[in-house]
């Protein structure tokens, strides 16, 4: 459900940023028009799927506040979006390139930490979460194409 309700956000932002996002430098040196775009679900998206793991590999913990983990890991991921995106407006497109890396490695990265951070503490019903993330994410993905059929220019 969260999948497919986030997926749609994403689609409306990409199709926001799209039509109507800045662009600038010298002769138009950078742009987040049209496919410029793709910032938003290339890097948001792995921010929105790193906060929906941590959150499924810490739910069935007891005593562990896995929606805090899950809202700082995508709050982390659109921060480094947010560093890459400042990167390539300041012409700094070497190092907007190397935060592309950091940006989808995040969402493996994120529920590794949170593992790592509170290790020990027993997983309940481990298989049920590990299908829920396959879930999560077939939603996700899923849902973002579909609401992309409808927001697409010409329908």
């Amino acid at each position: 459900m969260w999948g497919l309700v986030l997926a749609v956000l994403l689609d409306v932002l990409t199709f926001l940023v799209a039509r109507y996002g800045p662009s600038g430098g010298d002769a138009m040196v950078w742009s987040f028009r049209g496919n410029g775009a793709l910032v938003v679900p290339f890097g948001v998206g792995p921010a929105v799927l790193a906060g929906g793991w941590t959150a499924l590999v810490l739910h069935g913990r007891t005593g562990v506040r896995w929606l805090w983990w899950s809202v700082a890991a995508v709050l982390i991921g659109v921060a480094v979006v947010l560093a890459s995106v400042a990167a390539t407006v300041l012409g700094r497109l070497d190092a907007a390139d190397r935060l592309t890396y950091l940006i989808l490695a995040w969402a493996a990265i994120a529920p590794i930490l949170a593992l790592a951070a509170r290790r020990g503490v027993r997983q309940a019903g481990p298989v049920r979460h590990v299908v829920a993330a396959v879930v999560f994410v077939v939603g996700f993905v899923g849902g973002f194409l579909v609401a992309e059929q409808f927001l697409a220019p010409g329908s």
